[in-house]
């Protein structure tokens, strides 16, 4: 008989999640796109560098500030739809939960978007 090497030596069932700003928890092993808050996403965003906070100027742009300054361009060319707009300010949401977890959830990360922006 072999061992399982699958289980966790404690009997515990493996977990990982983040504790959001709402106190609510993003499970990174089974992410459900409807687990935060819009304050949640709001938060993170603004609280994330753009680029790990690799700037040329004085100080590192905000996920936030580089969504906003993507869709006020977008809006310069014409009349967004909300759909487009919500792509805008969305299109980098990803980053936040790279920042958080700092481990392989680019998988995760494009799910959680997919589902976000698609549902």
């Amino acid at each position: 008989m072999t061992a399982d090497t699958t289980a966790s030596p404690s009997g515990v069932e493996p977990r990982a999640f983040v504790l959001l700003k709402s106190r609510r928890r993003l499970d990174l092993l089974n992410p459900d796109p409807h687990a935060w808050t819009d304050d949640d996403l709001a938060a993170g965003l603004s609280r994330t560098m753009r680029w790990g906070g690799a700037s040329r100027w004085e100080h590192p742009l905000s996920v936030a500030q580089h969504s906003l300054t993507v869709l006020t361009i977008r809006e310069a060319d014409g009349a967004l739809t909300p759909g487009e707009a919500l792509r805008e300010l969305l299109h980098t949401s990803p980053q936040l939960l790279l920042f958080l977890c700092k481990g392989k959830v680019h998988v995760v990360s494009a799910r959680l978007y997919a589902s976000a922006i698609l549902h």
